[in-house]
């Protein structure tokens, strides 16, 4: 049987070597976003509580991941798991390369 997972984007793009790995991709994209910020003439600190952390932004969108799964939940028929797995995945890829002070994970959902 022949596998194109090793050769497929999907491994390239989405399967890192370590949690840090994702870590630093969060916390990235989260500088990105204050530095944007800045450049449009903002003159808030960027170390200001008026912005989300890498870390705030991670338990937000675990929220809406949780409300998501719930909501699935309440449909009838319920959507099959692999669907949900789905859109669970596409969510939390999503957030590893756009903040969620740009894109609110209610309007993502």
């Amino acid at each position: 049987r022949i596998t194109m997972f090793p050769s497929s984007s999907q491994r390239r793009e989405w399967v890192f070597a370590d949690q840090e790995t994702v870590t630093a991709k969060r916390v990235d994209v989260n500088r990105l976003f204050k530095e944007r910020h800045k450049e449009q003439g903002s003159t808030v600190d960027l170390t200001s509580s008026v912005f989300l952390s890498a870390a705030d932004e991670l338990k937000l969108c675990g929220w809406y991941t949780g409300k998501m799964i719930e909501i699935a939940g309440r449909f009838a028929p319920p959507p099959p798991r692999a669907v949900l797995g789905t859109a669970v995945m596409y969510l939390k890829r999503f957030y590893l390369n756009n903040s969620a002070m740009d894109y609110h994970p209610k309007d993502i959902m």
